[in-house]
């Protein structure tokens, strides 16, 4: 359980930090599906297309997870493996 807090607290710190992002509105670290925790994040309006600086936010908040845990244990998980699809999808 410690390391999805750091994990998902690398999520919610990446987005409260950028400019580009959706403000988080839920953080958990309580099992559910396959996830064993997850920050969720909701749209202030409807959006029909992003900009460049749009997406590249989107991509660092989906390794703020990853990147918080190699910066705590320096060993991340294969819990980050759904983010760094996730990330990839972005940047295609």
């Amino acid at each position: 359980m410690r390391n999805t807090a750091y994990h998902e607290g690398g999520h919610a710190l990446v987005a409260a930090a950028l400019h580009h992002t959706d403000p988080v509105t839920k953080v958990t670290i309580l099992p559910r599906g396959h996830a064993l925790g997850y920050t969720a994040v909701m749209p202030t309006s409807d959006r029909y297309s992003q900009s460049r600086n749009e997406l590249l936010d989107q991509m660092a908040y989906a390794m703020g997870g990853r990147t918080a845990e190699e910066v705590v244990f320096h060993d991340p998980t294969t819990g980050a493996s759904n983010d760094i699809e996730k990330a990839t999808a972005i940047a295609r």
